[in-house]
């Protein structure tokens, strides 16, 4: 398989996203059990992006062994419900109304990026891609794994900011 380096190096980013940050959270303020419901579900919601894309990144492997001809559309097909769920979801969450706690800005880039993946997914599965269906494939995959690395860059900042505020609180408390 042609991509065998760039499939491997997008998974093994994906997961270095999910484990790192499940490390650098729990090493603030949250490794002493203090987590928001918004932290938890950044946390959860960017690790299972980061999981999904390693998934994704095999699915070609597997169909490409199988002999199955036109692996790209197969591996679309099988793929594509992934950003599905995820862009069903976040829509859902946009249409109850974005909660304070998260960004408008981080859902509409989540949702969009979501859309994006699908319309890739569904031209490489309907094979309207035909010669170029590894290009709309790993297009597709970068896009979830964009999605991932929004949601933990917004984890940090919100940990960061919370941590301080945290430290701030404890000064001033010891002070007196």
């Amino acid at each position: 398989m042609e991509s065998d380096g760039v499939l491997l190096s997008i998974a093994e980013v994906a997961i270095a996203l999910a484990g790192f940050g499940g490390l650098v959270t729990g090493l603030g303020y949250r490794a002493r059990g203090v987590w928001t419901a918004a932290d938890q579900g950044r946390l959860i919601v960017s690790a299972t992006i980061s999981l999904a894309v390693v998934f994704g990144c095999f699915v070609p492997y597997v169909v490409h062994h199988l002999g199955v001809p036109d692996p790209w559309r197969v591996a679309s097909v099988v793929f594509l419900p992934a950003p599905m769920v995820f862009f069903l979801v976040q829509v859902w969450v946009n249409r109850r109304g974005v909660p304070a706690e998260f960004s408008k800005i981080v859902a509409v880039v989540v949702t969009a990026t979501h859309l994006i993946a699908i319309v890739l997914l569904t031209i490489a599965a309907l094979g309207h891609a035909a010669p170029h269906g590894l290009g709309f494939y790993l297009a597709a995959a970068l896009a979830m794994l964009f999605a991932a690395a929004v949601l933990f860059v917004r984890l940090l900042a919100t940990s960061f900011r919370d941590d301080a505020s945290t430290a701030r609180t404890a000064t001033v408390a010891d002070v007196e």
